[in-house]
């Protein structure tokens, strides 16, 4: 069974036991959106990137500079794996964006996760591009609200039902709680988490308020909205239903990005509206008003079902693979083909069988399809090259659909062998840190930051 509020259905599935070569256009329009001012401090640009190809090398023009020396530096990399209690494998990293390396500013994004009990907790967050100290509020949010969730679910245990429904669900009177207790005190937690987030924002633009460092880069003292930023929060644990073990998941998010759940078929299943400002391209951020219990009801998103994976990501992926309804499918994918989420070891007469049945139908066709092509990742000591595949090209060149590729290990094993992203042997953490510095998608300029709970194999 999956229940999501975002669906609004009962619906049963029980499971039994291009990136395009960058141009001098691309880039100056980029550059020219960048230097505008947001004046609502609720809101900021949101820069859309437009899916292409894969595989294209960016343009020459690119540069990569150094992260300054301000305070509050971000390295350049940060990548975590965590064991969850429940047998997932818990892997995140984030990566500067080419226009920060570019411009020689710092990365605005982070992440934070932890396990509590039986809890798996997932915290993403993106600082506002136009606001000079968002890295500092976007770190501030997530060791927030991390650690408020794991305190407030360290001993929380998940009352036993027979059956779950849609009315298990249900809200209470007042219509911002859920009915049941066990249900409602994740939900209190969640908003909870997202006050706390503010607040620390608050607190660390106050601790910076009079310090001299901070007022000669803005020319006056820090202010709160210096910190603008997203924050995007899932908590996971799994629950038996009857014979069957499912994953219970609550998200809650303010700002833009995605979080997703993907099926035991491949499916995705969107677990948050990403919020728009009032008017087109702009976001919401963190902020007193965003975080009352009114307003995050509606951004709060209940799922149980059968997994195989669990995504939260800032809108530097998200955008990369829109629309969500079928990118995300696609990224989990990507994940796969990449050898960064491992598959099972798959039989060679099993996909040659598979092969067979393809519009390529032997391994030597799929070595010569050119789905996995090189590409330059731009680092600091010069260009690298990367082998990077795409699950949509690998579809397209057998004919199969992405569903159906996604449904068949067979099918996968053949596309993730035919060669190594990167040729030395590295945790799958610092293999998603590669391959999000790596891909390319036109007009995609901005940090990213991804953290992936999966199961290993299926």
């Amino acid at each position: 069974m999956i229940f999501t509020t975002r669906q609004n259905s009962g619906q049963e599935d029980c499971a039994n036991s291009g990136v395009g070569q960058s141009t001098d256009e691309e880039l100056n329009s980029v550059m020219a959106v960048d230097s505008s001012s947001v004046e609502n401090n609720d809101e900021a640009v949101n820069l859309q990137s437009e899916k292409t190809e894969y595989n294209i090398s960016p343009a020459p023009q690119w540069k990569y500079l150094p992260i300054p020396e301000d305070p509050d530096k971000h390295d350049e990399f940060y990548s975590r794996c965590l064991d969850t209690p429940d047998g997932f494998k818990l892997i995140g990293a984030r990566v500067r964006g080419r226009k920060h390396k570019h411009e020689g500013t710092n990365c605005d994004d982070w992440f934070h996760v932890a396990v509590s009990g039986k809890w798996t907790i997932i915290a993403v967050s993106d600082g506002a591009g136009s606001r000079k100290f968002s890295r500092v509020g976007s770190e501030a949010a997530c060791t927030a609200a991390v650690e408020h969730l794991s305190a407030c679910l360290a001993g929380h245990e998940i009352t036993y039902r027979e059956t779950w429904t849609d009315d298990t669900f249900r809200r209470d009177d007042t219509g911002v709680g859920f009915a049941e207790e066990d249900l409602e005190t994740i939900r209190k937690a969640l908003h909870q988490s997202m006050l706390l987030a503010y607040e620390s924002m608050e607190k660390a633009a106050a601790e910076r308020s009079e310090r001299k460092e901070y007022s000669e880069i803005l020319g006056r003292q820090i202010k709160t909205d210096d910190l603008s930023s997203t924050l995007l929060l899932a908590v996971h644990t799994t629950v038996q239903v009857q014979h069957c073990e499912k994953s219970l998941i609550f998200t809650c998010a303010v700002g833009d990005g995605m979080i997703a759940a993907i099926d035991k078929n491949g499916a995705a299943h969107l677990l948050m509206t990403p919020d728009s400002g009032q008017y087109s391209g702009e976001v919401t951020f963190l902020s007193r008003k965003e975080v009352q219990p009114e307003k995050l009801v509606s951004r709060t998103f209940p799922f149980l079902g059968t997994i195989r994976a669990l995504v939260a990501m800032t809108d530097g992926v998200a955008d990369d693979y829109f629309p969500n309804d079928s990118g995300m499918s696609l990224l989990y994918g990507d994940l796969i083909l990449n050898q960064i989420i491992p598959l099972v070891d798959i039989d060679e007469s099993a996909i040659a069988k598979a092969l067979s049945k393809t519009g390529l139908p032997a391994i030597t066709d799929i070595q010569k399809a050119g789905f996995c092509k090189p590409v330059e990742r731009i680092t600091e000591s010069g260009t690298v090259k990367v082998m990077i595949s795409s699950m949509e090209t690998f579809s397209e060149e057998i004919g199969v659909s992405v569903e159906d590729v996604l449904a068949s290990p067979a099918l996968l094993a053949a596309g993730r062998n035919v060669e190594k992203m990167v040729d030395d042997e590295i945790s799958p953490e610092e293999k998603l840190q590669v391959w999000l510095d790596s891909y390319h998608v036109r007009g995609s300029f901005d940090d990213r930051t991804l953290a992936v709970m999966f199961r290993e194999g299926f």
